[in-house]
Order: C-alpha cells, then sequence, then structure tokens
C-alpha cells in the first residue's frame, strides 16, 4: 500500500506491477550509485561531483556518512 507522502500516478501504477506486501524506498543517487558499484552490498563510499556534488558511505555494519548532496535550496555547490 502506498504512503501518504507517496501518493502520486506512479505509485498508483505499481499496484498493478508488484504484490501487495512490496516495499518501495525513496533514496537520494548516491545510494544507486553505491549499489551498482558494489553489486549491492551496499558497503563502501561514492562521489557524485557534477552540477551538484555529494559524498556517502556505509559501513559494514550499517554506519552511514554524507556531506554536501543538500541541492541547490540548501547550498549544493556544484558548478
Amino acid at each position: 500500500m502506498c504512503s501518504i507522502l507517496l501518493r502520486s500516478e506512479p505509485c498508483l501504477f505499481s499496484r498493478d506491477l508488484f504484490p501487495g506486501n512490496a516495499k518501495f524506498y525513496v533514496e537520494n543517487d548516491s545510494v544507486a550509485a553505491l549499489a551498482s558499484g558494489t553489486m549491492g552490498k551496499l558497503h563502501g563510499c561514492v562521489l557524485i561531483a557534477g552540477t551538484g556534488s555529494i559524498a556517502y558511505g556505509v559501513t559494514e555494519d550499517g554506519k552511514v556518512a554524507r556531506a554536501a548532496g543538500a541541492g541547490p535550496v540548501l547550498g549544493d555547490w556544484g558548478r
């Protein structure tokens, strides 16, 4: 079931594709980059520098660190 925060057209569309017990997570691009670079193990670090910038890391025991990546409104200093 879609949460109130995710009630949108993509969420309604997903009801036809996934079973009712499927969980969806909305994450930052850095999490997707880390997952793809670590073959889904989700430990290590990633640095994205472009129009925006973010450094993101996860230790093997699940501790998370993040720097920048706040977006243009809050001061994402990428140029």
